[in-house]
């Protein structure tokens, strides 16, 4: 039997313990736990309000686009009419 066997028999084994080495990296606290659980849902929350934001503004800007090609159109109109009145009447 090794000195392993005996003093295991002898004192039990105590979990998370490793001999020589001692008992290791502790778990994390609760707080700790429920801190990282609300900092991932903060995140998760920022996230998705930031792309909706996004999607929100890129729709905008494309009805401005939409817009502003309207509005150059009709002012195109206006141009060309008044060109060709000018060429008719000459």
């Amino acid at each position: 039997m090794t000195s392993y066997e005996i003093l295991s028999s002898i004192l039990g084994v105590r979990l998370g313990y490793v001999r020589e080495k001692g008992h290791g990296k502790k778990p994390p606290k609760k707080s700790q736990i429920k801190q990282a659980n609300i900092e991932a849902s903060v995140s998760l929350a920022v996230e998705s309000m930031r792309q909706e934001m996004q999607l929100d503004i890129e729709r905008k800007l494309q009805e401005e686009r939409e817009q502003i090609t309207a509005d150059l159109k009709k002012i195109c109109i206006k141009i060309c009419k008044r060109n060709w009145k000018r060429n008719v009447n000459t």
